[in-house]
């Protein structure tokens, strides 16, 4: 019988397994930053983000998980060869990346927070910044009938299209952006815009039968909070939303600051 995996934040007491783990994990490299003392001073600069996997009172799985004032960013993911295939690693990140949606308001959070969110309640989203969110019925994210799956799926077919239909160059920014004087102010973005001089971010977007009524008019309000939060921590000027209608029709709309 497999023995129940936990997941806990990462202690001190426990970089010794920890170190054993990333050396014996190919593709992790190890520096005088992955010594004792730089780890320690990361995990105070950083509470209860880095976690730990743990099976039978063995550390078979790490995360380290940060931010240096500008920038969120995991590494030093690993698992024991004995653990892989399980899920533990997909576990880890995205507990770590909730951990640090905690630390303030993301830009997919915008809307929810003024009440203008048709999908989440302020109180949905307090339960889930406060560590509640368990208590609230959880989204599969494998469940293919959900909007969630064929958004993520679908992400880089709308990012594709765009670039073609714009000749405008993409990238993805694999970080959580923080607003440099407003540490609570946090995004995501889908893709950098790359060399455009009018357009520096694009948000892919897709909807379906029931949710394309929204776009009659243009970008949702709600998803308008949304870009314009993102648009308020990066800096930039403006950003461009392409969304798939339909599964056929691919329309882009500009948001400027």
């Amino acid at each position: 019988m497999t023995s129940p995996v936990t997941l806990r934040p990462f202690q001190p007491a426990d970089y010794p397994a920890a170190r054993a783990l990333w050396a014996a994990t190919p593709g992790v490299g190890l520096s005088a930053a992955d010594e004792q003392a730089p780890v320690l001073a990361f995990l105070a600069r950083n509470p209860g983000l880095s976690l730990v996997a743990e099976a039978d009172s063995q550390i078979i799985g790490t995360i380290l998980t940060g931010h240096d004032g500008r920038r969120g960013y995991i590494h030093h993911l690993a698992v024991s060869q004995n653990h892989r295939r399980q899920g533990i690693a997909a576990r880890l990140v995205t507990e770590a990346l909730t951990g640090l949606r905690r630390e303030g308001i993301g830009s997919s959070d915008a809307a929810a927070a003024v009440g203008l969110n048709p999908y989440q309640s302020p109180l949905e989203l307090w339960m889930h910044k406060t560590g509640r969110g368990d208590q609230l019925p959880a989204i599969d994210p494998s469940d293919d009938s959900s909007p969630m799956y064929w958004g993520t799926l679908l992400e880089p077919i709308v990012a594709a299209h765009y670039t073609r239909r714009t000749g405008n160059k993409v990238r993805r920014i694999n970080a959580i952006l923080q607003h440099p004087e407003h540490p609570w102010m946090l995004a995501n973005i889908d893709r950098e815009v790359i060399g455009a001089p009018d357009v520096q971010i694009l948000e892919c977007k897709t909807a379906g039968i029931h949710g394309a009524r929204l776009w009659r008019d243009g970008v949702p309000e709600y998803l308008q909070l949304q870009v314009m939060h993102q648009l308020a921590v990066t800096g930039k000027s403006a950003a461009d939303v392409a969304v798939l209608l339909g599964g056929q029709e691919l329309q882009v709309f500009r948001i400027e600051r």
